[in-house]
Order: structure tokens, then sequence, then C-alpha cells
């Protein structure tokens, strides 16, 4: 659908720089739903050269993976065929009014995740469509059980029930639901689908709940020849085992180089009751002695620090009095409880390590514009990332996976290989400190020194009529803006004294009331006539 207008690729600044590299962008631009009715100009747009690319991945072992569970449905043994509507045969006699509520949410939820699966069989790429639609079933069955505080009497009540009842395709779906689940609340899961004497149909679920499947995506080689060591730091006071998600960036992670996580000690219990700006002190100096180890075992090697979320802030503050090769942020956030970052007494500015942000394009505690400015403030060399529909924690919806078919991990991949290309460049070619500048204060400057250039252009009378025509040339150029934009007025308050009203004695007060919508009786009108009979006699 051609529209009437166009995209001007005109930059009004594009020859004003800061001296620093244009932000990365992920998933920022809006893919069209239907790319046959909306077409754009040929011209390319200048982001798209800052556009990452969307990793490839395996179409053919993607649909396998999605159909195991399809596979493995058709072992479990029920009497309902799929022809028959299974929730009509199910005896509903003696049901609380709980049971019945937990049992209808879970049964719209399986009917919606029936009528996405047909919406996108034999469509182009089924996977990630699939993936995505178990996902939002996932979420929505996740919420139906917390609805009742995930009571094992009744999840376990459920799953038996379902495993019963149902046919091979809502099957299918409801493994698919289950795996996805296990994968994020374990323990759970666990309470709910071994909690009984296991049966038959029970036991073939151990391998199908050990990994949910996923599209494999192909990851490029991401081998540093440089030898250097990644530095993590903790984001929360924790000596247990870190979350699946965190676990999933640090297997990433480790494709570039050797990894090393900052762990708290085991008594930690005393940790978590102290004051956040203590457990901050401690987490700072337990990352500077990891440090100092790592450096008595090669001093030769390059250390860069990663942190995510509120362990970026703590990163930055070990790059403060540590020398390391460069710092990489994820989820950094600008707007703090303690204000905003970037003001004039923040010690962010004199940081000359470079450094890499990557945040989330709706993100709550950070936006592009904000991390701009920081980016000019900062003495040291900065590179930026954005990460489209991304939240605090570089996560994507599932509505904006759908557009562009891709996965969470697919997102994740692609935010490693920025990492990586960043990790590579800085590396080979470390820079040096930079001027803090701003988009103004270098267009004053550029007008300032073109300004010397052309009063020093020449000498006598040449350059006496060269500023001669300089000054009236500002002087047209006064006379004109004049003309344009009609000069302002200023109001001056007058300083004529008021008169004072000096109040009567005897003055009968007037009521304050309703207004008078009659005149009054004319007693001033009354010596007016005897006056005026007066002068006729």
């Amino acid at each position: 659908m051609e529209h009437s207008y166009t995209r001007d690729n005109s930059r009004p600044i594009g020859s004003v720089t800061t001296g620093l590299l244009p932000a990365r962008t992920i998933l920022v631009r809006r893919t069209p739903q239907c790319p046959s009715c909306h077409t754009h100009p040929e011209e390319h747009d200048f982001e798209d050269f800052n556009q990452a690319n969307v990793p490839s991945y395996n179409e053919i072992a993607a649909k396998e993976a999605m159909n195991e569970c399809s596979r493995i449905a058709k072992y479990v043994k029920n009497n309902n065929p799929d022809d028959d509507d299974w929730e009509a045969r199910i005896n509903q006699i003696g049901w609380s009014n709980m049971q019945k509520t937990l049992f209808n949410k879970v049964a719209n939820i399986l009917d919606n995740d029936q009528l996405g699966r047909l919406a996108n069989v034999n469509r182009q790429n089924e996977s990630m469509q699939r993936r995505v639609a178990v996902d939002k079933s996932a979420s929505r069955m996740r919420r139906a059980l917390a609805a009742v505080a995930w009571d094992s009497r009744l999840t376990q009540w459920l799953h038996c029930l379902l495993m019963d009842s149902l046919p091979s395709t809502y099957m299918a779906s409801y493994l698919d639901i289950l795996q996805t689940l296990k994968s994020k609340l374990p323990t759970l899961m666990d309470k709910m689908l071994f909690g009984r004497p296991l049966n038959v149909s029970q036991e073939l679920l151990a391998p199908v709940m050990k990994n949910k499947w996923e599209p494999i995506v192909s990851t490029k080689v991401r081998k540093l020849t440089q030898n250097a060591v990644i530095v993590a730091l903790p984001s929360v006071p924790t000596s247990g085992p870190v979350t699946n998600r965190l676990q999933k960036w640090y297997h990433q992670l480790a494709s570039i180089t050797q990894i090393v996580q900052v762990t708290l000690p085991s008594n930690v219990s005393h940790i978590v009751r102290q004051p956040l700006e203590q457990v901050a002190e401690q987490i700072v100096s337990i990352t500077r002695v990891k440090i100092q180890e790592l450096r008595n075992e090669n001093a030769q090697r390059s250390i860069i620090l990663i942190g995510f979320n509120a362990g970026a802030a703590l990163a930055l503050q070990v790059a403060m009095s540590e020398n390391v090769a460069c710092v990489v942020c994820m989820g950094f956030a600008y707007n703090t409880f303690n204000g905003i970052r970037g003001t004039p007494d923040d010690r962010l500015l004199d940081i000359k390590i470079p450094i890499l942000f990557v945040v989330g394009q709706n993100s709550a505690k950070t936006s592009t514009e904000e991390m701009e400015s920081l980016r000019e403030k900062m003495q040291s060399e900065s590179s930026l990332v954005v990460v489209g529909s991304g939240d605090d924690v570089l996560r994507v919806p599932k509505s904006r996976r759908k557009l562009d078919n891709v996965t969470q991990s697919m997102v994740d991949a692609m935010v490693v290989d920025e990492i990586y290309e960043f990790i590579k460049r800085i590396l080979t070619n470390p820079p040096g400190p930079r001027v803090p500048t701003t988009i103004t204060s270098f267009v004053n400057t550029k007008q300032g020194r073109s300004s010397i250039n052309n009063n020093a252009g020449g000498s006598g009378a040449e350059g006496n009529a060269k500023n001669g025509s300089l000054q009236r040339k500002r002087k047209n150029d006064a006379m004109n803006s004049d003309q344009e934009t009609p000069p302002k007025t200023k109001y001056v308050n007058s300083t004529k004294l008021k008169k004072v009203k000096i109040p009567e004695t005897f003055q009968v007060k007037r009521k304050v009331g309703r207004p008078r919508t009659r005149p009054l009786i004319a007693s001033t009108s009354t010596p007016a006539k005897t006056t005026s009979s007066a002068l006729a006699g």
C-alpha cells in the first residue's frame, strides 16, 4: 500500500559528530505483518547499517524437536479418540467449586493452544510460531495454578485427571506446557508430576521433562586470539545456584573466552541482613581479590568485567580502582534510587576504560536518549546496544518475537555476538580516553573556529573589507530575523501610587449575597426633585 509520504533519509546534523560510535540495534525496526501489502522506498535507511542480523537455525531439526511431544503422546494410554468431546466424558459429580473453576481454566487454555497450532500448520517458520504459542499457553497455565496457590492436592488431582482423559492431540499440547513450566519452576512441577505413585504414563514424562525444545541456533565462531578472561559479578547477594537465565548467559559467554564467576562466601545469611551499601562494598572487595588472584596466575592476561542489572553498577565501581581491559554493562540503570547517573559529582564520568552498555528499548530504568547524553559526558570510549522491545533484563515480549520469528535464545545470541565484536575490537586496538563533548558545544566551537579563520584570512585593507562585509552581513541577518520574528514586548509594573480609599465611619455596610436584579429605591432622586422645584419657584 503506497502512501503519499516517503521517509526522508537526510540527516540534519549529519556533519555533527561526538566522536562516539552510533548505537547498534537489535530488532528495533518493525517487521510488516503483511509484506505484500506494505512497501517501502528502495533507499536504505541509515539505521539499517547498525541493525544486527538475525541468526539462522536448522529448520529440519527444529521440526523434529517440535513434534517430539506429539510422538510421545501417542503412547499415553487413554480411551478418548480425537473426534470425541473429551470434556463431556468427564464425570464432574462431587467436585468442589475450586476444582470446577480450575478445570474450566485449564480446558480453555488447551483449547486456545490447539487453535494456535492449527493456525500455524505448514506456515513458514512454523517452529518459531509454535514456540511462541507454547510459551503463551505456559504463562496462562502458570497463572491458573498460581490462583490455587499451587496446592499439591489440587495440582496432583488435575494432572492425574488430564493424563487419563486427554486425547492424543490435546495431550501433546499439555506435555509441551508441562515441559516449559518444568524449566522455569522445577520444584513446584516435581511436586505436581511425581507426588503420587507413578504409573506407566507418568514414567514417560521423565525423559520429556529434562529440557524444553527450542530451534537450534547456528552460532558463530567467537574464540578470541588474545589471552583474556571474563569476570562476572553477581547482581544479588546470594550464594546458591544462579537462575536458569543467568546460566544461559554464562554458557553463551563461555564461547568467547574463559569466564570466572564471583561467588559470595557460604555464610551469606549475615550478609543479607546488612544494608545494601555494605553488601555492595563486600561484593566489590571480593571482586578485587579475585582480579588480583587472576593477575598472579598470569600477569599478561586481559581482564573483562561484566555485570547484569545491579551488577553492572558494581562492575563500573570496580573499574574505577582496577586496571581492566573493558567493562560490559548488561541492563544498566540510568535512573536509580539515589537519582540519575551522569551528574557532575558522579565518578562514572571519570572512568577512562572502554564500556559497552546493553539496554532494552522499553526499559523502565533507562532510555536511549538518556544513554546517549550520558555517553557524551563520559571520558571513556563507550558503545551502546539497544534490544528492541526489551525490558530491564533484556527480555523480548512474545508479541514481538512472533512478528520477527525469533526466540529469546536467538535474541540472547545476537547480544553475545555484539559483545564479542566489542571485546575483539578493544583488545585488538585499545582506544585512549576521549574529551567529553556535546552536540551543542561542538557546533559552537565549530562556528567559532570558522569565524576566526575568516577574520584571520585577510590582512590590511582586505581584512578590514572582509570584517566590514561580515559586520554588514550580520546586521542584515539581524534585520531579517527582526522582520521574521515580531519583537517581544516587556510589561513593566506601574510605579504609580494607588489612591488609598479611607472608609467612612457612618456608611452603611453593603450586604454581600445574591446579585442585584432590580434597581435600588432612588434615595438620591428625592433631593434632586426638591432642588428642581426650588429653582422653578
